[in-house]
């Protein structure tokens, strides 16, 4: 773990992937609590940025709408996952901004 927080820079964790997901994205669809923590602590200018997937279904997730529009937050995916409530306040306490709305009009 202590390698992988050395190699990150801001532009690896800024990078996107088709999707337009970040790391921080990743590690919350991951699950991975502790690069999660990393990221929003060294990185805070990523905690807001917006995906762009297409359409597709999230079969772990759990009270949220069936298909991940585009535009969605780490804060978004956080609050999708299933049981996974301290990766939201882990964001939320990092400053997600909780207003922000997917392309459909939904927020965290």
């Amino acid at each position: 773990l202590q390698e992988a927080r050395d190699l990150m820079d801001v532009n690896m964790v800024r990078a996107r992937d088709r999707a337009g997901r970040t790391a921080l994205h990743k590690a919350i669809l991951y699950e991975k609590i502790f690069i999660t923590k990393h990221i929003v602590q060294n990185f805070k200018d990523i905690i807001d940025l917006q995906d762009s997937v297409s359409p597709l279904i999230l079969s772990f997730a759990k009270n949220c709408h069936a298909h991940f529009q585009a535009g969605r937050t780490a804060l978004h995916y956080a609050s999708c996952m299933k049981d996974r409530g301290d990766l939201v306040e882990l964001v939320v306490e990092a400053g997600a901004d909780q207003t922000i709305k997917d392309n459909v009009g939904v927020t965290s």
